[in-house]
């Protein structure tokens, strides 16, 4: 199955008919991690939202070696995977906080946990994608759960593109004054002069210098999904896809809906959103 006929079909399955199965889920994040406050964001930074708490709760610092996320994950938002062979599709998804920025949902494939910040050798990493396995569209980026040092220097993955050929990947910024912070995303380029469509599997990263502190870091392999904007602090922020582009995105079965924030300030938000599921 999979497919929305027309709006007559797609109004009809939102109501309940025809095994639609339809879902609102609502979520609120509160900028506070461990019960304390979040570290300040950084204007046109990605930041990771996975160990702030609220409602679903944190996520767990990931643990060192390779682990396949799925909606059962704390701290995964909630989805329940679709019934008789249906495809769930996200029709809406909307926010707002306190603070300016883009919200991107995505779905977090696997991570691999206890990298470090202060080591010039190869970090290995393993992990095996499950869902959209072909990789066309995931990208990866390190999450920065423990601050890691002032040094700066950059880092870069060697990963299998689409096809399954590997790449080692351009050189990124990582550390010094605003590369080093707890939840701070370094999305992690693709290799330069290469057509590549997206990521299966990311082999290791090399820091090409320490940042002088371990820290903790994790390597998340992920697929976006959709974003909204949110213009100025308390301002809504929405994503009509029946009515607007890119159309209907499809949520894969055990999809681990998480957040990333792109912020406009240096002040970390509250978040409060929800999105709308249905089968078909």
């Amino acid at each position: 199955m999979g497919n929305i006929n027309d709006l007559s079909d797609l109004i009809n399955r939102s109501s309940g008919g025809s095994s639609g199965n339809p879902q609102t889920v609502f979520f609120h994040k509160t900028n506070r991690i461990g019960g304390g406050a979040a570290d300040a964001t950084i204007a046109g930074r990605a930041h990771s939202l996975w160990l702030y708490e609220g409602y679903p709760t944190s996520g767990p610092t990931p643990p060192v070696g390779s682990f396949v996320n799925t909606n059962q994950t704390t701290g995964s938002l909630f989805f329940n995977n679709p019934s008789n062979n249906n495809e769930s599709h996200l029709i809406q998804f909307f926010t707002t906080s306190t603070f300016g920025g883009t919200l991107l949902l995505y779905d977090r494939l696997y991570v691999d946990g206890g990298l470090t910040g202060n080591s010039t050798a190869v970090q290995d990493t393993s992990g095996v994608i499950t869902r959209n396995v072909t990789g066309i569209g995931n990208i990866a980026f390190l999450e920065i759960n423990t601050t890691i040092g002032t040094t700066a220097t950059t880092v870069r993955m060697v990963y299998q593109n689409e096809s399954g050929l590997t790449r080692t990947g351009a050189l990124v910024a990582i550390g010094g004054t605003n590369n080093r912070e707890r939840t701070r995303a370094i999305l992690l380029p693709t290799a330069t002069g290469f057509n590549d469509k997206g990521i299966k599997n990311v082999l290791s990263i090399s820091l090409t210098a320490s940042t002088t502190t371990a820290g903790n870091m994790s390597l998340v392999l992920a697929k976006p999904i959709a974003y909204v904007a949110v213009a100025t602090a308390g301002a809504p922020g929405g994503r009509d896809f029946v009515v607007g582009l890119p159309g209907i995105p499809k949520i894969e079965p055990s999809s681990c809906l998480s957040l990333l924030w792109f912020a406009n300030s240096t002040s970390s938000s509250d978040y409060f959103g929800g999105y709308s599921i249905v089968e078909a």
